[in-house]
């Protein structure tokens, strides 16, 4: 489909699609591992309350918090590998494999242990900043905090959500394929053109139509 995401009914168009890809997801039947997310809501409770800015723009955050409110629901670490051929084997189940977003989250704090950075980047005195999209908030701002509750890692200090760049309202995407070249653009009309337009005509947080 494009996302690597499970999908539920309330999540498509009225026409059952994905509202980025306008694709129909794949309805499928399979035994999945799954990670306890409603243990952690008081997690959620405790970062709210701690951190009021811990998502901004502040409209982000409430969507987060109407997301939680609603109830939050166990969600799936893995697939059975037959289905895949790819991603990482489970340590105690060989046939049950990890990959985006069990594995991609947490890649955040591995990554700086595995290139010998000793945790540096990830211990009490680094302020932690992470920008992301805003189709990604329901990962990062619920399943991964949740995560590194159960690992017993620190939270991040703040997660900053950017808008789209559209065109014509819709989401640039590969497989609509709408997505306009930047490195085509700067050559036909200057690069610092190309960043002083994105800069001033495009509001951070929001989504901005390239025209």
């Amino acid at each position: 489909m494009g996302c690597e995401a499970f999908k539920n009914p309330r999540d498509l168009t009225s026409e059952g699609l994905c509202p980025d890809h306008l694709t129909k997801p794949e309805v499928i039947s399979e035994k999945n591992r799954f990670f306890n997310l409603k243990k952690y809501t008081p997690v959620f409770e405790q970062l709210r309350k701690e951190s009021p800015n811990f998502v901004e723009p502040e409209h982000r955050f409430n969507e987060v918090k109407a997301f939680v409110k609603s109830g939050l629901e166990n969600f799936s670490i893995s697939r059975e590998n037959k289905h895949t051929g790819i991603g990482i084997p489970l340590p105690r189940d060989e046939h049950q494999v990890t990959y985006v977003w069990f594995d991609a989250l947490f890649n955040y704090v591995t990554v700086c242990y595995r290139n010998g950075e000793n945790g540096k980047f990830w211990d009490e005195d680094t302020d932690i900043l992470h920008v992301l999209g805003k189709d990604i908030v329901k990962f990062h701002a619920t399943y991964r905090p949740a995560m590194l509750a159960a690992g017993g890692f620190r939270q991040p200090n703040k997660e900053f959500v950017t808008g789209f760049l559209t065109v014509d309202g819709q989401k640039m995407s590969k497989t609509l394929g709408n997505v306009i070249d930047p490195v085509q653009v700067s050559r036909d009309y200057d690069r610092d053109a190309l960043v002083f337009y994105l800069l001033y005509d495009v509001a951070i947080g929001l989504d901005g139509d390239f025209c």
